[in-house]
């Protein structure tokens, strides 16, 4: 097969960007456990923003990925159902670190997991986790084009802990090569998971990253400056990790080929059963990855586990922040990311 080729698969078409072969019953799995995703969420009353009302105008877009491959499943009003596949990052992106290069920094650390890079941020966690099958929501409030720098460098997250066995960075990455012209901002979604692989003095952890850079050729699109993004996170969904952004894009389709404000749904799931069975903490997390110097900024509203608002101070341990000031009040956390302030 030829590095790029469309397929027709049942009711939906099928974009292979990837240099290899995939088989007919892994695109069939993907597509199926996609439209369940979906099906389960224009059911779902987690979130329920009143932009709900005109489902039909709603873009929804499903990822998942696996050590090969990054699929995006996606139904847009007036569009057919489309998948999307793109080659994974390889070996050597995916990161492979050993126990003494990480063990000290991932859970300590302001910047996301395996970037050890000088960095600036605040994070903040929440120990009320609940129990297998629990979720963490939050309204997040983006930054304006103004209150945030360095586009490909700044990350605003949420996601899970878990000491010596899972660490989780759920959310989205802020780009500037988006839209048809591929020069618009928009808020990426972002996702990654590592895992503790236990081997003696050779333990590691093993990073797998569904992170849309511009290497996913056909990718422009992501959430709107200075919009409200709903945010949903399961450490243990039927065994599956999940997130949910509802909110704006800046195009109808991930493919960005219009400008067009457009209300978009985006699960991610992962494509393995990890079946983690409880947690140490939730965070949530404003970043830049680029040096000591930027700006970056988050709003995180009515935080929430299981539908019940986290208000108790008791829950929310001292922040992590450098040049950065973390403010809680009640349920809501504000993250001020600015080097030339703090």
């Amino acid at each position: 097969m030829p590095a790029w080729a469309a397929e027709e698969a049942n009711d939906v078409e099928i974009n292979n960007y990837s240099n290899l072969t995939i088989s007919e019953n892994t695109i069939n799995l993907i597509c199926q456990n996609a439209k369940e995703a979906i099906k389960e969420e224009r059911t779902n009353k987690i979130n329920t923003p009143s932009s709900r009302s005109v489902d039909n105008e709603r873009t929804y877009t499903y990822y998942t990925n696996d050590e090969n491959y990054i699929y995006v499943y996606e139904e847009a009003n007036g569009l057919k159902s489309t998948m999307t596949i793109y080659d994974a990052p390889k070996d050597s992106e995916i990161e492979i670190f050993m126990v003494e290069q990480l063990l000290n920094n991932l859970q300590n650390s302001i910047m996301p997991m395996g970037l050890f890079d000088p960095g600036i941020g605040g994070k903040q966690t929440i120990t009320k986790t609940g129990s297998a099958g629990s979720y963490f929501t939050t309204k997040v409030t983006l930054p304006t084009t103004s209150q945030v720098s360095d586009p490909n460098y700044a990350y605003i997250y949420g996601s899970f802990s878990k000491s010596n066995d899972y660490e989780a960075d759920f959310g989205m990455l802020y780009s500037n090569t988006n839209g048809p012209d591929k020069q618009q901002y928009a808020w990426r979604i972002y996702a990654n998971l590592v895992r503790y692989i236990p081997n003696g003095n050779n333990s590691y952890w093993q990073k797998l990253s569904m992170e849309l850079t511009d290497k996913a050729a056909s990718y422009r699109n992501g959430y709107k400056p200075g919009t409200d993004v709903n945010m949903s996170i399961w450490y243990n969904n039927n065994k599956k990790t999940k997130l949910v952004l509802e909110g704006t894009t800046i195009c109808p389709t991930h493919e960005g080929t219009e400008l067009k404000d457009t209300q978009n749904t985006s699960i991610y799931e992962s494509s393995a059963l990890w079946n983690i069975p409880s947690i140490d903490y939730f965070k949530v997390c404003a970043t830049i990855t680029s040096g000591k110097t930027g700006k970056n900024y988050a709003i995180f509203d009515n935080i929430k586990v299981d539908n019940v608002p986290v208000t108790s101070a008791s829950y929310y341990p001292n922040p992590s922040k450098e040049k950065a000031n973390v403010t809680r009040t009640s349920n809501t956390v504000i993250i001020n990311v600015n080097s030339s302030i703090y």
